[in-house]
C-alpha cells in the first residue's frame, strides 16, 4: 500500500511523500494512530489525498504441468453436446453435439445414452484429427460419473484420447 502525505508530516521529513507498507502492517491502525496525535496537538499532521493498493504479486504459471485442455458436456432435455476448450486461449479446440443437422439424421434419439456415446466418439475423432491427444475432464456439481457423463467419457476413452 502507498499513501501520498502532505502537511506537516511532509514537511519534517520529504521522504514521507510516499509510505511503504510491507505485508502484516495494518494501515487502519497506521492512519487511526495518525488522526489521534493530531486530534491531541489540536493541528493538522496528515492528509491523505491518494491511496493506491498494487494488485498481489503472483508467481508464474508454469506451463508444462498445466492441463490445457478441458472437456466440457452439456445435457438437455433433447439435445447433447461436449466441447474441449482450450484454457489459456479460452477457445473451442473441437465439439460436437447432437443437434447438428448431419448428425440427427442418422440417430434414433437426439436425448439418449447411446446419442451421448456416439458425440464421444465423433468428438473423439474430431480431437484426434486435430492432433490433441489427452483431455481432462470437467464435471459440474450435479454431474456424476453415470448415465450419459459416463458414456461420453467412456467413447472417448475407447476411441483412444487419454483422460488426464
Amino acid at each position: 500500500m502507498r499513501l501520498r502525505l502532505k502537511g506537516f508530516m511532509q514537511s519534517m521529513n520529504p521522504k514521507l511523500n510516499n509510505v511503504q507498507f510491507q505485508h502484516g502492517v495494518n494501515s487502519t491502525s497506521f492512519l487511526y494512530s495518525l488522526k489521534w496525535l493530531q486530534y491531541l496537538s489540536r493541528q493538522p499532521l496528515i492528509a491523505v489525498t491518494e491511496m493506491v493498493i498494487p494488485p498481489p504479486v503472483r508467481p508464474p504459471r508454469i506451463l508444462k504441468f498445466l492441463k490445457p485442455y478441458i472437456l466440457k458436456m452439456h445435457f438437455t432435455n433433447k439435445y447433447v453436446s461436449a466441447q474441449v476448450i482450450h484454457s489459456p486461449t479460452a477457445t473451442v479446440a473441437s465439439a460436437a453435439s447432437s443437434q447438428e443437422k448431419a448428425l440427427r439424421s442418422s440417430m434414433e434419439s437426439t436425448r439418449d445414452v447411446a446419442a451421448a456415446a456416439k458425440i464421444g466418439k465423433i468428438l473423439a475423432e474430431r480431437l484426434l484429427l486435430k492432433e490433441i491427444p489427452a483431455v481432462s475432464v470437467s464435471l459440474k456439481r450435479e454431474q456424476k460419473y453415470h448415465g450419459k457423463v459416463k458414456a461420453v467419457i467412456d467413447s472417448l476413452r475407447e476411441a483412444g484420447v487419454k483422460l488426464l
